[in-house]
């Protein structure tokens, strides 16, 4: 299979990270620099997560738009009890995608968590867009310039 499992224990306040190459490697920086520029941007002091991705898109994405699309998910743990948690055994088939994204909607629904990651994915799509508008900002007003690496 192309997927791999791994177990990890993170202390409660470990900011992970997920990101793809178009990210660390926009405008045809290397991937050694561009990784070394993303620790260098997540290291900065930021108190929210939002600040966390403008510290990160404001470092990495300082050019023109690349040809690969670049993503960023950042999620701060933080402690579970054993309500708060569900695990399912599905088949290692690409076709089982669509029953785990409806199990996963019927958890989170009661909770309301799915109402807030669907409002962040609208907002998400809605403010990062991949191309500058004519001021060289994002729709959400925020731009795309700041430190370079």
């Amino acid at each position: 299979m192309p997927f791999e499992s791994a177990e990890l224990e993170l202390p409660d306040g470990t900011l992970l990270t997920l990101f793809t190459n178009g990210l660390i490697g926009a405008g045809d920086r290397d991937v050694d620099p561009g990784l070394n520029c993303l620790a260098e941007a997540l290291a900065a002091p930021a108190p929210t997560s939002e600040d966390v991705c403008e510290n990160v898109t404001g470092a990495l994405l300082t050019g023109p738009p690349s040809d690969d699309d670049g993503a960023l998910l950042l999620a701060r743990t933080h402690g579970l009890d054993a309500g708060q948690v569900a695990s399912w055994n599905l088949a290692c088939d690409p076709a089982v995608v669509a029953d785990s994204r409806a199990l996963a909607v019927r958890r989170l629904a009661p909770t309301g968590a799915w109402s807030s990651c669907n409002s962040l994915r609208k907002w998400c799509s809605a403010s990062w867009s991949s191309t500058p508008s004519a001021t060289g900002q994002s729709p959400s007003g925020s731009g795309r310039s700041g430190r370079t690496c």
